[in-house]
C-alpha cells in the first residue's frame, strides 16, 4: 500500500504492508510536522524548523521568527525517533505549550524563560556570536538571534525576516 502524504508544503511518499502500518506512520509526521502551527510565546505563524549541534548534543526544535522563542523535540532512547516536548523532566505541563525563550543572564544561568523580553544590552557580549563576515554568520544556526557582524550588533525586528544593525543603545562592546 503506497501513499502521498502532504503537510506544510512537505510531501512524504509512504509505503506500507497494511492500512494499520500506515496509520502508524501517518501519525509519527503529524506528531512532529503538525505539533505546532504557531508560536506559544507570540502566537505568530512565522515558525520555522531547525536543527543544532552542541557538542556531542543534536537539537531538533521549531523557531519563531517573530520573537526568537523555541520548542523542543525529544529523541526516543534507542531509536530516531522525535517527540514533542510539552512537559520537564518531573513530568509538569510546561507554561506556553512548551515553547520557551532562551536569555542570557548576569549570574551565568542559561536555563530557558518562558516570558521575559530579552535585550542585547543585558548579555555579556561573549554570549553574542560575533563572525568575520555575512556568509558565515548565514551558514551558522543564529537566526532569529542577536549576532554581531564584524563587531557591530544585528537583531531581527518584529515581523521581518532580514537582520537589521541594532540600536546605537544596545551596541556592547
Amino acid at each position: 500500500m503506497k501513499a502521498t502524504f502532504i503537510i506544510n508544503q512537505l510531501t512524504f511518499e509512504l509505503d506500507a504492508e497494511g492500512a494499520r502500518e500506515l496509520f502508524q506512520q501517518v501519525a509519527q509526521i503529524q506528531e512532529i510536522f503538525e505539533a505546532e502551527t504557531s508560536c506559544g510565546c507570540c502566537q505568530s505563524d512565522d515558525i520555522r524548523y531547525s536543527y543544532r549541534v552542541s557538542g556531542d548534543f543534536q537539537f531538533y526544535e521549531l523557531a519563531c521568527r517573530k520573537c526568537a522563542a523555541q520548542f523542543r523535540f525529544g529523541q526516543k532512547k534507542g531509536t530516531l525517533e522525535l517527540f514533542p516536548k510539552r512537559k520537564d523532566e518531573s513530568g509538569n505541563v510546561l507554561p506556553n505549550g512548551g515553547w520557551s525563550k532562551w536569555e542570557p543572564r548576569h549570574d551565568g544561568d542559561s536555563r530557558p524563560v518562558s516570558q521575559a523580553a530579552w535585550r542585547p544590552s543585558d548579555a555579556p557580549s561573549k554570549l553574542i556570536p560575533n563572525f568575520l563576515d555575512w556568509d558565515t554568520a548565514e551558514r551558522s544556526n543564529q537566526w532569529g538571534k542577536p549576532i554581531r557582524v564584524d563587531g557591530t550588533l544585528f537583531h531581527i525586528p518584529q515581523g521581518k525576516r532580514a537582520y537589521e544593525r541594532a540600536p546605537e543603545f544596545a551596541q556592547v562592546k
